[in-house]
């Protein structure tokens, strides 16, 4: 992310007195900015940018001053066109009012900027400081965090460390062409006013300023980034570790209504085998009741007071019924519980059956 100023300055080395003549300035540097992309539908509406500038600087009679601008926003070319406009001769003026101009609407698309991370951040700190550890089911909790919140605080802090590389680079090629203008003012002293002169050293002087006070303030946020990402750290911590609690507890509550309805069926099942054992003592007294109770049996009376019982001659069809009725009740019976597992065994032998039939 650095900016790289190349400077070749050359002098005439002829002469005591032309030692420090100013021949020609050239020069070569990339500036980094950040401009609205003004698309719609887009998480993050800023765009990094860069454009590079060339100047070579030959003063004199039959001077010249040659531009190469490459990549440059539309304000720049705005303030450029403005700029040309304003003077009668570009070669005649103090070739570094252009790059002060440059260097001034770099600085300056970084203000909004750091506005609207800065905003971001106020958003996502107001509501990691006014988050209520509760269930995530409660009503009353109108304010929530999520892992996205942490995301995004992450690539905040990501943009504010691009952002202070930067203005690292723009205040060493701030700090360059101060240097560079200090002699170039020294070797222009006696051929240009001093008041014009000073001007551009004032501005070179005001943005530096501008640059210190800017990474103040970026670093700054981004210490606030961090402290904000580690506090909603700590939160989503809290609020899984609470979930987590609140589950176990509604399991902890579903397994003591397991226990409850198994200790009620293992309560409900004693009854019945209970009453089972009960039916089977008394089926066998209630079917010779039965029996006797029907016309097969009848009684005979004898000498006296004597009676004797008796069967009919077709007393075997009770038998003849009753037997087979019962067989067939138990394979009904046999068969419904065993169904399923029967069309599965059926299946499979009709899957084997046609692998078997079918060719290898």
């Amino acid at each position: 992310m650095g900016t790289e100023l190349l400077v070749s300055l050359k002098c005439n080395p002829s002469g005591q007195q032309a030692l420090h003549t100013y021949l020609v300035l050239e020069c070569a540097y990339v500036l980094r900015f950040v401009e609205r992309t003004e698309r719609g539908g887009r998480k993050k509406p800023w765009s990094l940018r860069q454009y590079a500038v060339y100047h070579r600087f030959k003063p004199g009679q039959n001077g010249c001053s040659t531009w190469f601008l490459v990549g440059a926003s539309q304000r720049m070319s705005t303030h450029l066109d403005q700029y040309t406009r304003s003077v009668d001769d570009i070669k005649a003026v103090n070739p570094f009012e252009l790059h002060t101009i440059f260097l001034d609407t770099v600085i300056a698309s970084w203000r909004p900027y750091l506005v609207y991370i800065t905003q971001l951040v106020f958003k996502l700190s107001s509501k990691a400081t006014g988050v209520c550890i509760t269930a995530e089911d409660d009503g009353e909790n109108f304010v929530t965090i999520t892992v996205e919140d942490h995301q995004q605080l992450k690539q905040i802090e990501d943009d504010v460390t691009d952002l202070i590389l930067c203005l690292d680079s723009t205040s060493d090629t701030l700090t360059t062409f101060a240097e560079m203008y200090e002699r170039f003012r020294h070797d222009s002293e006696e051929a240009r006013p001093v008041h014009a002169l000073d001007a551009v050293a004032v501005a070179l002087a005001e943005k530096a300023k501008e640059i210190r006070y800017t990474k103040r303030k970026a670093e700054a946020l981004q210490s606030k980034v961090q402290n904000t990402r580690t506090l909603i750290s700590s939160l989503l911590e809290r609020q899984s570790g609470h979930n987590i609690n609140h589950q176990i507890g509604a399991l902890h509550k579903g397994n003591n209504i397991m226990h409850t309805i198994a200790e009620k069926n293992s309560r409900d099942s004693s009854s019945m085998r209970v009453l089972t054992i009960i039916t089977m003592i008394y089926l066998p007294c209630t079917i010779v009741s039965n029996f006797y109770s029907t016309q097969f049996v009848h009684q005979i009376e004898g000498d006296g007071t004597s009676t004797k019982m008796g069967y009919t001659q077709d007393a075997w069809v009770f038998f003849a019924i009753s037997v087979p009725l019962t067989v067939v009740t138990f394979l009904v019976w046999y068969s419904w519980i065993h169904m399923a597992d029967m069309r599965n065994l059926v299946a499979a032998q009709l899957s084997t059956k046609k692998k078997a039939e079918s060719p290898v």
